[in-house]
């Protein structure tokens, strides 16, 4: 948890550093290209999940990370050969991110279902410290966002060969993993909805604001963002640890072993993590002007509903990932759809009234997610009275 959180911090400070040294336009032109990558890294999601739910073999995983390893250094190489010579585009970037993202992503699952939980957070501070590090890359001949788009692969590379050297130098035990014998087709669906939503969830909101916003509302929007995005990365922490232990309990379950008090106690962390979101986004909204003005150079005295709306929203959809994800645990993958689907219907109703402040759309936002959250929190009740 210190080592997820510590990455959280590094993460956070590549927002903080982006908006602090990119003028207005650009640090929303970044936004937008992240929203692109954060989309498309849906399939590094599905590549994590997929791998909790499919665990491999000590001898296969082995070689795997070896296969990886190499692969990732000499990507890394070439990448940076590319941007010196200046034919490196944010296309190609993307591309980069999303090979090592399934890369890293496929470790990641892998260390995850043995419950290795120091070194999922070893390789996540690392490879968080090598994106952040990368930001004060200069190319004079270059665009100040060019170290931006660069960082994505190299920390994702980096990670990667963390991942694959601690795999490699002390082999897991097989012992924590599921079996995968039942219900393949229900563990694809199921991984693939959470990889889905684990993705999507974070940008839904500024890909409806793009609908109707200049670059600039996006980058002043975005600068509000960045104490949201603390809230809620820092609260899906608990996310990676909680999915491998409700697969565990699963199959307990199955096996006929008492599990449910086990689930009941990762239930009510959670729970309780989402109550400290929201007590956070108080204190934020007093504070965040202050912070912003004196250490993040830019000022967002006029934006404190904005702040407070950001805050509120991400804690509620936090709630609504750790739903979605415990009906994916069970194989719920209908619940899961439905939980995702209605996450997504925050665009036809934006697309119909078609709001043209920022301030209504997080306001209608805000409200909308927190009745579904209502709605899923009311069924996983009633789905547990039942089972009693």
């Amino acid at each position: 948890m210190l080592a997820n959180a510590l990455a959280g911090v590094l993460n956070y400070g590549f927002q903080i550093q982006a908006a602090r040294r990119l003028g207005l336009i650009d640090f929303g032109v970044l936004s937008n290209w992240l929203a692109n990558v954060t989309i498309t890294l849906m399939v590094a999601s599905l590549s994590q999940m997929l791998a909790n739910y499919f665990p491999m073999s000590k001898r296969r995983l082995a070689w795997c990370s070896i296969g990886i390893i190499g692969t990732s250094i000499c990507l890394a190489a070439c990448l940076l050969l590319m941007n010196l010579n200046e034919t490196l585009t944010p296309q190609l970037n993307q591309l980069a991110s999303v090979f090592m993202g399934v890369a890293s992503g496929w470790l990641a699952g892998q260390v995850q279902a043995r419950l290795r939980f120091g070194l999922l957070g070893l390789a996540l501070f690392v490879g968080a410290a090598a994106k952040f590090g990368t930001t004060f890359m200069v190319f004079p001949s270059q665009s100040e966002l060019a170290s931006y788009y660069l960082a994505i692969p190299l920390g994702l590379a980096v990670a990667a060969v963390v991942l694959g050297g601690g795999i490699l130098l002390r082999p897991a035990s097989d012992h924590h993993l599921a079996s995968v014998a039942e219900q393949p087709v229900a563990r694809v669906a199921s991984a693939a909805i959470l990889a889905v939503a684990t993705a999507l969830l974070p940008q839904l909101d500024i890909i409806n604001l793009r609908l109707t916003q200049t670059d600039a509302m996006i980058g002043q929007y975005s600068r509000v963002m960045l104490f949201a995005k603390g809230i809620f990365f820092s609260a899906a922490t608990m996310l990676q640890v909680a999915l491998p232990l409700h697969l565990l309990a699963q199959r307990a379950q199955g096996e006929k072993r008492q599990s449910s008090g086990d689930e009941r106690s990762v239930w009510r962390a959670e729970m309780a993590v989402i109550g400290m979101c929201a007590v956070v986004a108080a204190g934020v909204t007093w504070i965040g002007p202050w912070i912003s003005s004196h250490f993040l150079g830019f000022p967002l005295a006029d934006f404190q509903m904005w702040i407070l709306l950001t805050c509120l929203i991400a804690a509620v959809q936090f709630g609504l990932l750790q739903e979605i994800q415990r009906n994916c645990a069970k194989l719920d993958w209908r619940g899961a759809t439905f939980g995702l689907a209605g996450c997504v219907g925050i665009f036809g109703l934006n697309c119909g009234l078609r709001l043209d402040r920022v301030g209504d759309y997080l306001l209608l936002a805000c409200i909308y997610y927190s009745v579904l959250l209502a709605l899923l929190l009311g069924r996983t009740l009633s789905m547990s009275r039942k089972s009693l």
